[in-house]
């Protein structure tokens, strides 16, 4: 009988061990993407926009932006996307930001947020990158 209880308390420690691993690593994924932002596994298409212009920019360091044309106006009537920096230097409202000829603009995922209307709004997040 005893052999029994012994090998039960097993099985149960290690169904228990198992959920607090699990638990562990979804959390530590879920640090590497903040609220919102899902992340494609490698980087999307290529923008045909090269420049934007940021209308707010976001405590994270990252920035909401419309498309912007050569002359660094703004097109309102654009796509909307976040602009995403690794490199953590943050963007600052009404900040345009070019591609050079080596550079463009690619989609790495999608941003969800609630918008001042209290409807929820999705966006392509983009990140400046080498050709």
């Amino acid at each position: 009988m005893k052999k029994i209880w012994i090998y039960l308390l097993g099985v149960v420690t290690g169904i228990v061990v198992t959920f607090i691993v699990l638990f562990i690593i979804g959390n530590s994924n879920n640090e590497h993407s903040p609220d919102g932002m899902e992340f494609f596994k490698e980087a999307g298409e290529v923008m045909e926009c090269s420049s934007y212009q940021v209308f707010q920019a976001l405590s994270d360091g990252c920035a909401l932006a419309w498309e912007s044309d050569e002359g660094g106006l703004p097109n309102l009537l654009g796509a909307i996307v976040l602009l995403y920096n690794e490199e953590g230097s943050p963007y600052y409202d009404r900040q345009t930001i070019s591609a050079s000829h080596e550079e463009c603009f690619r989609q790495v995922g999608i941003f969800r947020y609630k918008n001042g209307d209290g409807n929820y709004s999705t966006v392509p997040i983009i990140m400046l990158m080498k050709e």
